[in-house]
């Protein structure tokens, strides 16, 4: 009988702990981009030589809406000494739901 209650009750279990171990996963990786986004926005507009172009704009996405991108640019060195040459960076965060100027 307790062999019977144990192999019913372990299929639950593992499927319960699957559950959770994906949850913790998606978790993980979705803070792990919250932070990436964090660090390229702070570093929006940086340029150690004072020629910063724009540094924070919504732009528009091909095909897609007006505000449909949030597009940053920032300076950096190519070594992380600083003794390599700069190199500037241009990059978009696509924005889903009616983009940046309809909140949802």
């Amino acid at each position: 009988m307790l062999l019977t209650v144990a192999l019913h009750l372990f299929p639950a279990l593992h499927r319960s702990a699957e559950g959770a171990i994906r949850q913790l996963q998606l978790m993980r990786q979705l803070d792990l981009c919250a932070l990436n986004m964090v660090k390229d926005l702070r570093r929006g507009g940086f340029s150690p030589r004072g020629k910063a172009g724009r540094a924070l704009w919504i732009g528009r996405y091909q095909r897609e809406p007006a505000g449909s991108c949030l597009v940053v640019g920032y300076a950096y060195y190519a070594r992380s000494d600083a003794s390599g040459h700069l190199v500037t960076a241009t990059f978009g965060y696509r924005l889903r739901r009616g983009g940046a100027g309809d909140p949802a």
